[in-house]
C-alpha cells in the first residue's frame, strides 16, 4: 500500500508499505509525520499520553464509540492484555497510565483502516506489559495490518521491525531493517543512533579485527565471540 509521508518541512516521500509487516520510524519531529498519516489515512494511533476520553467510565467510552466487544480482534487483544470484565466498570479517572494505554488500544479496534501506529510506548511500560504490547503488534501483523512503530529505544526498533524508515535532515532511508541498521558506518556518519548489537559487531571488527556475524540475538553474537577466543 502506497503511503505518503509528509514532514514538518512539507517534504513528501511516498513509500509502498507492506501488509503483514512492522515498519519502524526514526525522524525529525516525527509527530508531524504521524499526524499526517492519521489525518490522510485514518490510521489507528496509540501513544502513552492519550487523554481525550469522552466518557467517565470504560464501558460508556466503548459504547459511545460503538466498539463491538464481540469483534474477534477486540477479544484477542483483550485476552492478551489479561483484562477481566471488571475493567469495563472502572472510572477512567482512576485508571493507571498503563490501563489508559490499554483503553486507547481497545477503543481503536472499530476503525476500518488497516494502518496502526504505536508511538513510543515501550519506554513507559514495565517488562511484562512490554511483552503484551509486542505480542499484540505481532498479532496485528498476522492479521494483515500495516504496523508502524516508534521508540526512543533504537534496540526495540531493530529487533521488532521488518522494515525501517530513517528521515533526519538530508538523510532518507527506507528498506529492510537488517540492511539499514547493519550499515553502521553510514549511521555513525549521519549521527544516527546505532542499535547495541550491530554496534558491538562493528566495533569488534574496526577495533579488534574480529569479524562477527550480524545478529538480532545476543546469544548468537556471544557464541560467535567464543569462536574467536
Amino acid at each position: 500500500m502506497e503511503i505518503r509521508f509528509r514532514n514538518h518541512l512539507n517534504i513528501e516521500k511516498t513509500i509502498d508499505l507492506k501488509e503483514e509487516s512492522i515498519t519502524s520510524l526514526q525522524a525529525d519531529k516525527k509527530e508531524f509525520i504521524l499526524k499526517n498519516i492519521v489525518d490522510d489515512y485514518g490510521a489507528m494511533y496509540i501513544n502513552n499520553n492519550q487523554t481525550y476520553f469522552i466518557s467517565n467510565r470504560v464501558d460508556e467510552e466503548l459504547a459511545l464509540l460503538k466498539i463491538d466487544k464481540s469483534n474477534i480482534i477486540f477479544n484477542e487483544i483483550f485476552n492478551i492484555l489479561e483484562l477481566t470484565d471488571g475493567f469495563f466498570d472502572k472510572e477512567i479517572d482512576v485508571l493507571s497510565n498503563t490501563e489508559k494505554i490499554y483503553l486507547n488500544l481497545l477503543r481503536n479496534t472499530n476503525k476500518e483502516s488497516n494502518i496502526i501506529i504505536f508511538d513510543n510506548l515501550f519506554n513507559f511500560l514495565d517488562y511484562s506489559n512490554r511483552k503484551k504490547i509486542k505480542k499484540i503488534i505481532e498479532l496485528l501483523k498476522d492479521k494483515k495490518y500495516i504496523v508502524i512503530i516508534t521508540s526512543s529505544d533504537v534496540d526495540d526498533l531493530y529487533k521488532m521491525a521488518d522494515y525501517s524508515i530513517i528521515w533526519f535532515k538530508g538523510m532518507f532511508e527506507y528498506g529492510n531493517t537488517d540492511d539499514i541498521y547493519n550499515d553502521v558506518s553510514s549511521l555513525i556518519k549521519n549521527r544516527i543512533k546505532v542499535p547495541t548489537l550491530p554496534l558491538i559487531t562493528y566495533k569488534a571488527f574496526t577495533e579488534k579485527k574480529v569479524k562477527l556475524f550480524y545478529s538480532k540475538d545476543v546469544r548468537d553474537i556471544i557464541k560467535d565471540i567464543y569462536k574467536h577466543v
